[in-house]
């Protein structure tokens, strides 16, 4: 009996152990790995740096330049050659490369361009109003403003031109050109002589670009009424066979040459003698030529050729020399 009660309390105490150990049984390995992803293989192999321990490089916007420091090309000056109008009385500007289109005295970049600046004079005659003897025809007059020359105050005019109506259309003509014309008259004792100055487009845009040559031509008017301010022809060395010779007779050969296509070395000088002629076109008319009436200094050279006399007249400085007609062969 008493073994057999021994038998029973080592089963109770096996029972009890047993129990215990069921309670301290490890956690269920596929539960755990599903509520914790593994690391990637990146996050395996590289360390994870702390964001705080490199900071953020700063950068610093330069300030964009404003348009008064942006370096702008420099805009070359445009250059401009003399021009000399003997029969207006008139010298000035243009830019240099324009060219004239004979027989007017109107000048352009290139032929054929529609870029004109020009030059128009007469005398008027009573009751001859300016404006209607020198501006074109058919067109309408779009403004006037006053302003001021060397040779005087006179009148601004932007004009629309109009070239010529299809016939029958009943349409208005078109407009051919736009204008700028500054007309001014000038007193001399009863006379009174008219110039008109002009610039001309084909659309106002074109018209900018001619009005400003014309500004310039205005600004550098550099002839007086009265041609006092010529210079004195230069004279040849004192040991030079043409001793004496005022250089605007030598002048007056090349001019002669040119005309007959010959060498200066073909032409005699016969003669040649001070002269003050009445007008700028030097005493020399042609039909349907307008000359300023003033006084202008000059020479009366009489030149040979193979037995044939030419008669030539010269400014004082030689710069503006005309064949007399009449003995142009």
């Amino acid at each position: 009996m008493a073994v057999k009660r021994a038998l029973w309390a080592i089963t109770l105490v096996l029972l009890l152990a047993a129990s215990m150990l069921g309670c301290q049984a490890a956690p269920d390995v596929g539960d755990a790995a599903a509520e914790t992803p593994a690391p990637s293989a990146t996050e395996a192999t590289e360390p994870v740096e702390d964001a705080t321990d490199t900071p953020e490089p700063i950068v610093t916007l330069e300030p964009s330049p404003t348009s008064e420091e942006v370096a702008l090309p420099e805009e070359e000056s445009p250059i401009y050659s003399s021009v000399e109008v003997p029969e207006a009385g008139l010298s000035f500007e243009l830019p240099e490369g324009w060219v004239r289109q004979e027989p007017e005295w109107v000048w352009s970049p290139e032929a054929g361009s529609d870029l004109l600046v020009g030059l128009k004079w007469l005398v008027l005659e009573p009751p001859q109003e300016v404006e209607a003897a020198l501006l074109p025809s058919p067109s309408e007059i779009v403004s006037v403003d006053d302003v001021d020359l060397s040779l005087g105050s006179g009148r601004q005019f932007l004009v629309n031109v109009f070239g010529e109506a299809t016939e029958g259309s009943g349409e208005q003509a078109p407009i051919e050109s736009v204008q700028s014309h500054i007309l001014v008259v000038v007193e001399q004792g009863e006379s009174r002589l008219a110039y008109d100055f002009y610039a001309a487009g084909a659309d106002a845009d074109r018209l900018a670009q001619a009005e400003a040559a014309l500004e310039h031509l205005i600004a550098s008017i550099g002839a007086q009424l009265v041609v006092e301010g010529d210079a004195p022809a230069t004279e040849p060395p004192a040991d030079s066979p043409d001793a004496g010779v005022p250089q605007a007779a030598a002048k007056a050969i090349e001019i002669l040459a040119r005309h007959l296509a010959l060498t200066e070395g073909a032409i005699e000088l016969v003669d040649w003698e001070t002269v003050e002629w009445s007008d700028a076109c030097l005493g020399i008319h042609n039909a349907g030529t307008v000359c300023a009436q003033v006084i202008t200094p000059g020479y009366r050279v009489t030149l040979s050729v193979g037995g044939k006399t030419f008669e030539l007249h010269t400014n004082q400085s030689g710069s503006s020399v005309g064949i007399v007609p009449s003995l142009i062969p």
